[in-house]
Parts: C-alpha cells; structure tokens; sequence
C-alpha cells in the first residue's frame, strides 16, 4: 500500500499502519487512500473516530480562542454548495465536477481558479474584518460555524483547511502541501 497512486478515495478507520499519500505525506487512519482506477469517494458518516472531530474543535478553542459548533444535515448542504458554487464554478464548467483531482485547492494550482498565494495570501487573510464565519475541513468533510476574536491561523493544522466568512466574500485556503509551496491560497468569489 505504501505507493503512489494518481486516485485517491475515502478508506473506512480499519487502516492499520501509514501509507504513502499525494506528494510521499505520510497519513493513516481515515485519510484519503488508493483504491482501484476510479474515484469514489465514500462518506465519512459513521466512520471517522469523533475524536478527531473532539480534538479539532478542542485544539480551534484552545490554540485560536475559537468557538467552532458543527454544521450538519441541509445546512452543511447548503453552505457546502454555496462555497462550491462561489468560488469553484470554473472548475465546474472545465471538468464538469466541482472539485479538481481530490482536493478543492487543486483549482488553484492546476489554474481552474485564481488565487493570492503564499504569505500575501495569509496576510491578506488577516486583515479582513472579523465577521461570523465557517471553517471546513476537507480532510474529515467537516463544517462548523465560528466565531474568534481574530483569524484563526490553520496552516498549524497542516491539512486542508477552508475559511470563509459567512458572506462568500473570500476564501483563505491551507494546505497538506504547504510544505513543498503549494497554498496557502487567498480567493475572492469567482465570476
């Protein structure tokens, strides 16, 4: 299993010991793994550990004083397809789905999407005024509703981390890959 593979699908919590991902990140348990030539990415419903989610949340309000509550059901829907509509249409329109080779972000280096990166991308992200927002993590297909006193800085998390204001006026974007330049990524809506 320690390979690369040019496909990546969801695996189930039975995932024993790490395997080789996009760009040799070493993950386990619950990360997105090889499985055959065809994408399919199964649902996480009833198959991530709740502590990942438990330590997530934990680590938002110890670590960025930020209080993050789940966004579930026909709301996660909803925001889920407004973000993906706001600043992914043209990804849409390119390949006829809304997400480019796995990931949201690879909108932006396989230029479907534009975006600020690197350091002016998280500066930019910093001076927005602070305003209710939703942070989603690709990674466990999580969405919560936050508040913070200022923006929290999720490149600590190394993992696919999107911040947005309630409003879809911008998009901050980390990264698994930030390590090799890749993200993080700073976007206005699309269109």
């Amino acid at each position: 299993m320690a390979a690369r593979f040019p496909r990546l699908v969801r695996i189930y919590n039975s995932l024993a010991s790490p395997v080789e991902c996009c760009n040799n990140c070493i993950v386990t348990q619950g990360h997105e793994v090889p499985s055959g030539d065809t994408l399919s990415k199964q649902s996480h419903v009833g198959r991530r550990s709740l502590t990942m989610t438990d330590d997530f949340v934990a680590t938002l309000d110890s670590q960025f004083t930020t209080t993050a509550t789940p966004v579930v059901g026909a709301d996660f829907r909803r925001v889920n397809q407004q973000l993906l509509e706001c600043f992914f249409p043209n990804v849409k329109l390119a390949t006829g789905k809304w997400v480019y080779n796995n990931f949201r972000w690879h909108a932006y280096t396989f230029n479907h999407e534009t975006a600020i990166s690197g350091v002016a991308a998280f500066d930019q992200y910093r001076q927005q005024p602070m305003l209710p927002f939703y942070i989603y993590n690709e990674f466990d297909d999580d969405l919560f509703d936050c508040a913070a006193p200022t923006w929290p800085d999720v490149r600590a998390f190394n993992n696919d981390i999107y911040v947005f204001p309630h409003t879809m006026a911008w998009l901050f974007t980390a990264t698994h890959e930030m390590s090799i330049g890749l993200g993080p990524f700073f976007a206005s809506p699309s269109g």
